[in-house]
C-alpha cells in the first residue's frame, strides 16, 4: 500500500497478488523481496518522480546488499574450536540430507582438516576429533554414494554471507534465514548403560553397605525363613523387613510382602496381642433434667461385714450425679427391688457400657473403703455413709458444682465447718436460715441450667479425646473373623493358650442405634 504523508496518511495506490504455489514454500526474506519487486514494477511511476521510504521491521538492507544471503544457519550454543565449527557444519549438513531423503550427495568443506580426515588422508588423534570423524562416517553410511570436496573461502560466498549476517544483526536472523541453535555437540548420542551378568547392588543403604537386589521370589523364601524358620519367632512386618535390610538384601515390594506375610501367618493371628484401643465413637448421652435418668450397678463381693452384709446396690443420678447405695446379704430380687421402692421411683433397666458414669463412681467407692479398711477390719458397712457423703460434698468435674447443692439447692453442712467454725456458721440465724433456704430452692433451676452448660462442654472434650484414639474396625459378609478366647481370662497363669479362637465366617454385621 502507497500513502502520501500530509499531516495524515492517506492511501494512495493499493497493490495486492496472490502467490503461485513455488512462490509459497519462499522463506519469510525471499517473500518480503518478491512484495517489493512487484510493487516497483506496478508503481514504477511513483517510485520515479518522488523519494520514495520503504518502512518494513525486517532487514531486508542486508537481504538487498547481500543477495546470497538466503539459507540456513546453525548457532553454537556451546564453546567450540574452528576445526570443531567445521565439523558441526558437516555434520548438520548429512543431518538434513537426511531427513529429506537424500541418496547422493556432495559435500563442500573449506576446511582442510576436516576434508583429509574424512577422506583418511589425516589421522584424527584428539579424542573430539575422534569422536567427530566417527559421527560423519556413521551418518555417511546412510548414502548410496559420498563425495566431499574442499574449497577456498573465497568461492564458498554463501557461507561467508551467512557468517557476515549473523555477525551484524543476528536479533532478526530468524525472520529471514532458518536458524537452528545447537545446545551440546553433534558427536554425543544418548547414553546406554551396560548390563553386566552376576549380582546387582542397590546402595549404599542407611542401615549398612550396598544392599543386593534380589527376586521377589527369592524374597519370599528369605521372609518365610526369617519370619518362622530355625530363627524366627513371628516377629511383626516392620521387624522383618528391618532383618531383611540387615541381612543386605533388597526387592522393590519388600515391605508390603512382609506385611501380607504376617496377616496371612495363621499364628500371628491367633496370639497377636489383643488392642485396647476403643473401636467406635463415642456417643455421649445427656439427661434433659435431674432424676430422669439413673444408671445402676452392683459391687462385690467385700469381705462380710455384721449382719451378714457383702454386697453393695448403686444408683446414679445422671444429671445432679447424686448418688444412693445400699449394702445387701445377697443379690436376690427382692432386696433390689426393696431399694428401687425406696430409693428410685424411675429409673433405666442398666446404665450404658459408653456412659461410664456408674464405673467411675464404683472406682471412688473402692477407693474410698479401702483406704477407711485399715481402722475399722471387716466392718467397712460402718464407714459406707462416710465415703458416700463424701461423693455427694465434692465438686464434681463436669458440672463444677456438688450433687448436694444441684439437688437441694444449696451446700451441705460438714463437720469440719464446727472445729473452726466457718462464716455461714459464724453469720447462722435461724430466723434468716428459713427464708434464704427459700430464696436457694428458687434459684436452683437457674443452677442446674448453668451445670448443664458446663456438662455437654466437659462431654465435648471427652468426645474428642476419645474419638482421636478410635482404631475403627470394618467388616464385610464372609470376613473370616476370631473369636476372643474366653479361657485367657478364666485361666490366667496359662501363657500358651491362644487369644483367639478358630475362625468364624461373618453372616452379616450387626447395627446398634442408640437413641438419646
Amino acid at each position: 500500500m502507497l500513502i502520501r504523508e500530509e499531516g495524515v496518511q492517506t492511501p494512495v495506490y493499493y497493490v495486492s497478488r496472490v502467490l503461485r504455489d513455488p512462490e509459497t514454500r519462499y522463506i519469510q526474506a525471499e517473500k518480503l523481496v518478491l512484495a517489493l519487486i512487484h510493487a516497483a514494477r506496478r508503481l514504477k511511476p511513483y517510485f520515479l518522480a518522488h523519494h520514495v521510504c520503504l518502512r518494513t521491521d525486517q532487514p531486508l538492507r542486508q537481504v538487498l546488499s547481500r543477495p546470497e544471503a538466503s539459507g540456513r544457519l546453525t548457532k553454537f550454543n556451546f564453546a567450540a574450536s574452528n576445526n570443531e565449527a567445521e565439523y558441526e557444519a558437516v555434520i548438520a549438513g548429512l543431518q538434513l540430507a537426511r531427513k529429506l531423503g537424500a541418496t547422493h550427495i556432495l559435500v563442500y568443506s573449506d576446511s582442510q582438516l576436516v576434508v583429509c580426515q574424512i577422506l583418511g588422508e589425516y589421522e584424527a588423534k584428539e579424542e573430539v576429533m575422534q569422536r567427530y570423524l566417527s559421527k560423519v562416517l556413521q551418518l555417511v553410511a546412510y548414502f548410496e554414494s559420498f563425495e566431499i570436496q574442499r574449497i577456498p573461502r573465497s568461492q564458498n560466498r554463501r557461507a561467508d554471507a551467512l557468517s557476515r549476517l549473523a555477525s551484524t544483526s543476528f536479533a532478526d536472523l530468524n525472520k529471514t534465514v532458518l536458524v537452528e541453535v545447537l545446545a551440546e555437540p553433534g558427536y554425543r548420542e544418548d547414553e546406554v548403560y551396560p548390563i553386566y551378568p552376576g549380582d546387582t547392588w542397590m546402595g549404599p543403604s542407611y542401615l549398612g553397605p550396598w544392599l543386593r537386589c534380589i527376586t521377589p521370589e527369592e524374597g519370599e523364601r528369605i521372609l518365610q525363613d526369617i519370619h518362622e524358620g530355625l530363627c524366627g519367632a513371628h516377629v511383626g512386618f516392620r521387624m522383618l523387613v528391618k532383618k531383611v535390610l540387615l541381612l543386605e538384601y533388597f526387592w522393590p515390594t519388600m515391605k508390603v510382602d512382609a506385611q501380607v506375610m504376617v496377616l496371612c501367618c495363621p499364628s500371628c493371628q491367633h496370639h497377636a496381642p489383643e488392642h485396647h484401643q476403643p473401636t467406635n465413637l463415642m456417643i455421649p448421652i445427656t439427661s434433659p433434667w435431674p432424676f430422669e435418668q439413673w444408671g445402676t450397678d452392683i459391687i462385690g463381693p467385700f469381705p462380710r461385714a455384721p449382719g451378714n452384709y457383702a454386697y453393695v446396690v448403686v444408683a446414679m443420678d445422671y444429671f445432679t450425679k447424686w448418688v444412693e447405695v445400699e449394702p445387701l446379704k445377697n443379690i436376690t430380687g427382692s432386696a433390689v427391688q426393696k431399694f428401687f421402692w425406696k430409693n428410685v421411683h424411675f429409673t433405666s433397666v442398666g446404665h450404658p457400657q459408653a456412659n461410664g458414669q456408674a464405673e467411675n463412681f464404683n472406682r471412688t467407692l473402692l477407693h474410698g473403703l479401702k483406704t477407711r479398711f485399715h481402722r475399722v477390719g471387716s466392718s467397712w458397712k460402718e464407714e459406707l455413709p462416710s465415703v458416700l457423703w463424701s461423693y455427694r460434698t465434692t465438686p464434681r468435674s463436669a458440672t463444677q458444682k456438688t450433687p448436694f447443692s444441684l439437688t437441694y439447692g444449696s451446700e451441705a453442712v460438714v463437720p469440719a465447718e464446727f472445729i473452726t467454725p466457718s462464716p455461714r456458721i459464724a453469720a447462722y440465724a435461724a430466723e434468716v436460715n428459713e427464708e434464704e433456704r427459700r430464696v436457694n430452692l428458687d434459684l436452683a433451676e437457674e443452677k442446674r441450667d448453668m451445670a448443664a452448660g458446663k456438662v455437654a462442654t466437659y462431654k465435648n472434650i471427652l468426645t474428642s479425646y476419645y474419638n482421636a484414639r478410635v482404631k475403627r474396625l470394618r467388616f464385610s459378609p464372609r470376613d473370616l473373623v476370631l473369636r476372643k478366647n474366653s479361657l485367657v481370662e478364666l485361666s490366667p497363669r496359662e501363657n500358651l493358650i491362644p487369644s483367639g479362637k478358630d475362625p468364624t465366617v461373618l453372616l452379616s454385621p450387626a447395627k446398634m442405634d442408640i437413641v438419646n
